[in-house]
């Protein structure tokens, strides 16, 4: 990975497979508690989530920053950890989580 580069705009994804009997609380508890939660305390200038089509037990939330470096900051920051920590409290089986970290290379249209 190049170095971060305050230039451009990063993406803090997260990737949670969420067991069937769980997606309808799940869904409802990421729109109206956890995402706004998220997005107000972590800075971000949007988030959107996504169920996937092909796999509709995986969920995917999309966080944008402004730059790259910011978001890096606030992910090692302890900004994160209570959010962490309500999410593994909320969801402590049937949720499997990841996160990842993306670097803008480009768009078409």
């Amino acid at each position: 990975m190049s170095e971060p580069n305050s230039a451009k705009p990063g993406v803090f994804l997260v990737r949670a497979e969420v067991r069937d009997d769980l997606r309808d609380d799940f869904d409802h508890w990421y729109e109206t508690d956890h995402l706004p939660l998220v997005i107000k305390t972590l800075g971000a200038t949007s988030g959107r989530r996504y169920w996937s089509v092909t796999n509709p037990g995986v969920h995917f939330a999309e966080y944008e920053f402004d730059d790259l470096d910011s978001l890096v900051e606030v992910v090692g920051s302890p900004r994160l950890q209570p959010l962490l920590d309500e999410f593994d409290s909320r969801w402590p089986d049937g949720v499997v989580r990841t996160r990842e970290i993306l670097e803008a290379a480009g768009a078409g249209r």
